[in-house]
């Protein structure tokens, strides 16, 4: 069973280069919360795992801000 207060992987999705984009979940107290997360994966000599680079999309207005954002640039042809 997993700990309730550490966060776990719901989803992982296709990687985007040194990116990994993953839904993740942590449940308190009979609350839970649910999240994107798109984040740094650094593998090297001295270091491996995520770093601090990266965003963390918390709620829905957030994300359909971002889609937005993304349809527009794609809509636009914004992005060469």
């Amino acid at each position: 069973m997993t700990d309730p207060i550490t966060p776990f992987v719901v989803r992982d999705f296709p990687d985007m280069g040194k990116y990994k984009v993953r839904l993740m979940s942590k449940r308190r107290e009979g609350r839970s919360s649910t999240w994107l997360d798109v984040r740094e994966y650094a593998s090297g000599p001295n270091y491996q795992g995520f770093t601090r680079r990266g965003i963390r999309i918390t709620t829905l207005d957030e994300l359909r801000n971002l889609l937005r954002t993304l349809e527009t640039i794609q809509t636009e042809e914004l992005f060469e």
